[in-house]
């Protein structure tokens, strides 16, 4: 049984992994606070399908995130829409102390009191996917098309100990 289910703000992570629950609905930017600060203006919504999975390792919330964000270039201020596509595999753990210990193998998530803030991970999610330095695709193409700089020429500085090595001899 996977039931398919709206995008709550809260799940309860017991029972969503008893019934296997998927989430899907489209979230719109603007009302996610962190979010709308690195926005250039309002952008589309955006889409989510999500799953809470079970499995021989351990809990997991797994999907994607697709949409369009309006960001403002880095190079040259122009407003572009930057195309999202975020993959989802967090691996839900209880304490600090799981999370230290699954961190080489999976990206940790710690739930608190059975209750994952859904939208908040959505949020979380797409801030770390945004780039740090945003360039629309002309100014990308500029960058790639660029000549690399010419390695500096290091003149060559004269061995404080050359005249004292003189003397010694």
């Amino acid at each position: 049984m996977n039931p398919l289910m709206a995008l709550p703000q809260y799940i309860k992570v017991s029972q969503g992994l008893a019934r296997s629950e998927q989430y899907a609905g489209e979230v719109d930017p603007q009302q996610l606070l962190r979010l709308r600060l690195e926005l250039a203006g309002p952008s589309q919504g955006m889409q989510v399908s999500l799953g809470l999975v079970r499995d021989a390792i351990g809990n997991w919330l797994r999907g994607e995130l697709r949409g369009s964000l309006d960001l403002q270039c880095s190079r040259c201020e122009a407003v572009f829409a930057w195309p999202l596509k975020v993959d989802v595999d967090l691996r839900l753990v209880r304490s600090e102390a799981e999370a230290k210990q699954v961190l080489q193998d999976a990206d940790p998530y710690q739930v608190d009191d059975d209750r994952l803030p859904l939208v908040e991970v959505v949020e979380d999610e797409v801030l770390l996917a945004l780039p740090m330095l945003p360039r629309c695709q002309a100014c990308e193409q500029a960058a790639a098309d660029a000549p690399e700089p010419a390695p500096a020429v290091k003149a060559k500085k004269p061995n404080p100990f050359a005249q004292l090595k003189k003397e010694l001899k």
